[in-house]
């Protein structure tokens, strides 16, 4: 059931350990490495952007969830969270930038198509040929993050396991209480939302910004519920 994750998230920590030791080449080429993704990550964001059906019900999901996620204060819980990992885990001091590679590892690699109908697929059909691939592609990307980003990469296999491990299972039950149309609409609106966010972290990569991009989280359930409502009315 969980083959496809497994993949997934083992092409993302080889390919993030290949990447950390291409982690000394001078900081022009990584800056000039870091400039191109960026750019990928912002088209791959407007690209996931694109399919949404509603501005309106984007635009309430968004705000909705960055007004829960600021009064929860999720990304300096996140940040605290890390660092204590950090110094469990006695992680070289010089290296201050995990939890912001984490971050944007996690989200990348977690908020997608890809990552959503993949589980929805091994779950429903047993089939789980989207994870594999996807899990090539994210092998790719986690070496050039973690070439430029550091050792935070790696520990994004976490999150994304248990979120892709919770989906699955949710899928095994879901196709019988959750209209096919609906669940199409929800993907929607998941993958829409998580293209803002995608395209957040494209542009705090170019530190063009600096959005707080875990307190968006939230968008992610209010734009599900947000939908749900929108289905029935």
């Amino acid at each position: 059931m969980f083959i496809g994750t497994i993949v997934n998230c083992l092409t993302i920590l080889f390919g993030g350990i290949i990447g950390l030791f291409f982690s000394k080449v001078p900081e022009n080429f990584k800056n000039s490495i870091m400039i191109s993704i960026s750019l990928v990550v912002i088209y791959i964001g407007l690209d996931m952007v694109s399919e949404v059906e509603s501005i309106v019900l984007l635009m309430i999901s968004l705000v909705s969830g960055t007004v829960i996620g600021e009064l929860l204060k999720i990304d300096d819980h996140l940040n605290k969270c890390i660092e204590w990992i950090i110094r469990k885990i006695n992680i070289a001091s010089h290296d201050t930038k995990v939890n912001i590679a984490f971050i944007n590892a996690t989200l990348f690699f977690v908020v997608g198509a890809m990552s959503i109908i993949g589980a929805l697929d091994s779950g429903i059909r047993g089939n789980h040929d989207v994870l594999m691939i996807k899990g090539m592609m994210d092998g790719i990307i986690a070496l050039i993050f973690a070439t430029t980003m550091g050792i935070g990469v790696i520990f994004s296999i976490i999150p994304l396991f248990l979120f892709q491990g919770a989906l699955i299972l949710l899928a095994t039950q879901i196709d019988q209480y959750v209209p096919i149309e609906l669940l199409n609409d929800i993907i929607v609106s998941i993958t829409s939302v998580g293209g803002i966010m995608i395209l957040g972290i494209g542009l705090n990569l170019l530190n063009v910004t600096n959005i707080k991009i875990s307190n968006l989280l939230p968008s992610i359930i209010t734009g599900i519920l947000i939908t749900y409502i929108a289905w029935y009315i």
